[in-house]
């Protein structure tokens, strides 16, 4: 089974739920980059990241990222965040390798799905993201 979400969608699901104005454009058939307005002190900063599937496996996805100085900041701060106030461990994050594994089946919401289907793909192009997943 395959879904498709365009990157409006996308957008608009990220400003309705975190209120943040997010730019999303296809690089290639397993990157994509966002650009995102980001508060810094007093000034406003546009900062983009590339970010890449490298694999779906075991109901984790793998994911590598670049964006340079700021980005590795940017991420840094979440990493310390997620061990402070996530019980469950939803990501793993390394810095010095610019990598992060999304642990699907720790995150609440997931595991009913998880249960049915099996994740096996993320592709982009220049008018979606197809995500693809079959029944157990």
């Amino acid at each position: 089974m395959k879904s498709l979400l365009t990157y409006t969608e996308l957008e608009d699901y990220l400003y309705n739920h975190f209120n943040k104005i997010v730019e999303l454009k296809y690089v290639s058939e397993k990157c994509i980059s966002s650009k995102v307005d980001v508060k810094l002190l007093l000034l406003l900063k546009s900062v983009s990241i590339d970010i890449t599937v490298d694999e779906i496996k075991d109901a984790e996805i793998h994911l590598s990222y670049s964006g340079g100085v700021a980005i590795d900041t940017i991420i840094k701060g979440i990493g310390v965040f997620n061990k402070s106030k996530m019980k469950n461990d939803a990501f793993t994050i390394d810095t010095s390798t610019q990598k992060v594994v999304i642990h699907l089946w720790r995150i609440e919401q997931m595991r009913k799905i998880i249960e049915t289907c099996e994740f096996k793909d993320v592709k982009f192009s220049p008018e979606y993201a197809q995500i693809e997943v079959v029944l157990k």
